[in-house]
């Protein structure tokens, strides 16, 4: 799949421009007839809940009605903010092998059964310490079921949930990577003493097509569902590099 991203990647500057991936796309309009009146342009990073909000674009620090009919908007700080609360989080619970143990609470008595990675970054970071007039704390005493330090205002537009995220980014999200890093090290002696040392490092993909095998008598489409060869997929040598010892 072209353009996938692994949820696993502790990277924070992958997951930054991943999470960015909607910057400046336009907005479809929906007025008070419930009539789609066409695009509106926005200047942001996105997460909008409907494919056809009713309001505006809310930032952070200009919280308005917006908050309850429109959608959120993410600054470039804010998004750097979520990028290293969810870092945090793969750090925590991965690594994940399958997108549903990555998306889903865990089956535990702790914080990590409250939420998935995904949300407790969203509420460790851009949903955390909102205006209080649109955040005020949800009375147990109406409700005795509901979680420790709920808000009213959950669940509205202006505060981010993981299904506005992985409605705009699910389809590019992958628990595995097929092209992968491998670096090497020798060295040779000359009896205990080492005369000289390498490395080097690879880039490598895994492509669909099965290594060749005189056995298989399969055909060719039904290799590629499910390789007849007991060598599995090709391995392609993108890049190679020899490289210093200050770099490793």
């Amino acid at each position: 799949m072209d353009g996938s991203f692994n949820v696993n990647s502790t990277s924070v500057d992958a997951w930054e421009a991943f999470l960015s991936g909607t910057l400046n796309l336009p907005v479809r309009k929906l007025n008070e007839k419930g009539v789609i009146t066409g695009f509106e342009n926005v200047t942001g990073i996105r997460y909008p809940r409907a494919a056809a909000p009713m309001g505006k674009g809310m930032k952070t620090e200009a919280l308005d009605e917006n908050y309850w009919n429109g959608f959120r908007e993410l600054t470039a700080t804010e998004v750097r903010t979520l990028a290293t609360s969810i870092v945090d989080e793969i750090k925590d619970r991965g690594p994940f092998l399958t997108l549903g143990s990555f998306v889903n609470r865990k089956l535990a008595d702790d914080k990590n059964g409250k939420s998935g990675a995904l949300q407790a970054a969203l509420d460790n970071s851009v949903n955390k310490d909102l205006d209080p007039d649109f955040q005020s704390p949800a009375n147990p005493s109406i409700i005795p079921t509901l979680p420790a330090n709920s808000n009213q205002g959950s669940g509205f537009p202006g505060q981010l949930l993981q299904g506005d995220l992985l409605q705009a980014l699910g389809p590019y999200m992958t628990v595995h990577s097929d092209t992968f890093t491998i670096r090497a090290y020798g060295e040779a002696k000359s009896g205990n003493t080492v005369t000289a040392k390498a490395y080097c490092e690879a880039v490598v993909q895994r492509l669909p097509d099965p290594v060749i095998s005189g056995a298989s008598t399969g055909t060719a489409p039904s290799n590629l569902i499910v390789a007849a060869s007991p060598f599995g997929r090709r391995l392609s040598i993108v890049s190679f590099r020899w490289m210093h010892e200050a770099e490793i």
